[in-house]
């Protein structure tokens, strides 16, 4: 049976998540953040006939996250929100992502990490600044640019959600430029408390393999830590992992999506 949650049921939500914030954390960030009537946010229990949850069901914008202690999902509940909200994201945990694909023609399966900050190994430099509000427009065209990324918005959305966080005080971001043009990004996919993800690291083609990706990250884990937040993000690439490993991230959970 298939639940709709409302703001009444965050704690019921938040003891379901428990300490296993590792497995879901854009959900427990954005529910901490975000009320549920938000018309961007939506949130779904689903429970067996005896009543107890099963598995948690988090839409945010075009993503779809799911959460199952047991492991557990009913495809039937998932296809008919991917078609009703335009979903381009789903993640979960690689035994769930393996059993939603054979259903999900669309879409490609990756699998890789949680990755949770541990210690600074690379000293922040000055040539990484903080981006305010201008900067974005920037920074959305930049990101958009990653073939890894840019097939997953149009600009008017990542524009629109990047104003969003920063005007909410959800997400920073660290650029390098060179030449006056923002070549170098990092920021935060969310934050609240003492808990923060990062996301959208990209460098622009032609300046990468000069240590400018290592310098966002490190400047931003850095002010993070200052601020005692836990720091996570998830990684799908070997040699991205190596790379998060040397500044000082260790691998945490494994962690799937479909694309």
């Amino acid at each position: 049976m298939l639940y709709k949650c409302t703001d009444s049921d965050k704690p019921a939500l938040y003891d379901y998540i428990g300490n296993n914030i590792k497995h879901c954390i854009y959900p427990y960030l954005d529910l901490h953040k975000y009320s549920l009537s938000e018309p961007f946010m939506d949130a779904w229990f689903t429970k067996p006939t005896d009543n107890t949850i099963d598995a948690l069901i988090f839409r945010y914008h075009n993503g779809l996250h799911i959460y199952s202690i047991n492991q557990t999902v009913n495809v039937n509940d998932i296809i008919p929100m991917i078609h009703q909200y335009n979903i381009t994201f789903v993640g979960s945990t690689p035994s769930i992502i393996h059993h939603l694909s054979p259903h999900l023609t669309n879409f490609i399966p990756e699998y890789g990490q949680v990755m949770k900050y541990a210690r600074d190994n690379i000293a922040p430099t000055d040539d990484v600044s903080m981006a305010n509000e201008d900067d974005i427009e920037e920074i959305a065209r930049l990101i958009l640019r990653s073939p890894e990324i840019g097939t997953l918005y149009s600009f008017d959305d990542l524009h629109k959600q990047l104003i969003e966080r920063y005007r909410t005080k959800y997400s920073r971001s660290y650029i390098i430029r060179s030449n006056g043009a923002i070549v170098s990004h990092a920021c935060t996919g969310a934050e609240c408390g003492k808990v923060a993800t990062v996301a959208y690291v990209v460098t622009d083609s032609n300046y990468r393999h000069h240590g400018y990706a290592s310098a966002v990250v490190a400047k931003l884990c850095h002010a993070l830590t200052c601020e005692d937040k836990e720091v996570f993000l998830v990684c799908y690439d070997k040699n991205t992992m190596q790379l998060y490993e040397k500044l000082g991230f260790t691998s945490c959970c494994q962690y799937g999506k479909q694309i």
